[in-house]
């Protein structure tokens, strides 16, 4: 049997102790008990019904001798709705001018067709935007076969 991991990893440098202790609160929270799912609901900015099953479901740690930087990883695999609601609310609560970008891995135990890959995701106050490799390798096929790549191979 395959094992199917998604990895990534990317720091937020220069984390204020106010900055420290909000993402502590935030990622801390027990989505099982429902004052903190309304905690988190509201720390988060969200409205209605949303999959927070194994909140956070990426990694974290803070480091520095004062928190100052804060790691989001990932070795096996995540929720990128988690990461992007979290990163989102950060962003929106202390910078507001920040915008955060993380690329990721996609990569399968046995060498399967088509299960690696990656992608990648931009997350500023307002907007979120992302893609993958597999999508762009559709849309190379498709502008190769129509003589429209404008691709250059060195």
């Amino acid at each position: 049997m395959a094992n199917n991991y998604s990895q990534f990893s990317e720091m937020i440098e220069d984390i204020t102790p106010e900055e420290a202790e909000w993402i502590e609160t935030v990622l801390g929270l027990d989505t099982q008990d429902e004052s903190d799912l309304e905690q988190l609901k509201k720390e988060l900015a969200l409205e209605g019904d949303h999959n927070f099953e194994m909140w956070p479901y990426f990694e974290w740690k803070t480091g520095g001798a004062n928190k100052c930087s804060l790691w989001l990883y990932s070795e096996e695999g995540l929720n990128d709705s988690h990461l992007v609601w979290f990163v989102q609310a950060f962003i929106n609560k202390f910078r507001p001018d920040f915008i955060f970008s993380a690329t990721g891995a996609d990569t399968c135990s046995k060498p399967r067709c088509g299960e690696f890959g990656g992608w990648w995701l931009v997350i500023s106050k307002d907007e979120v935007v992302g893609g993958n490799t597999w999508d762009a390798a559709q849309a190379a096929v498709k502008a190769l076969k129509t003589g429209n790549s404008g691709l250059e191979v060195d």
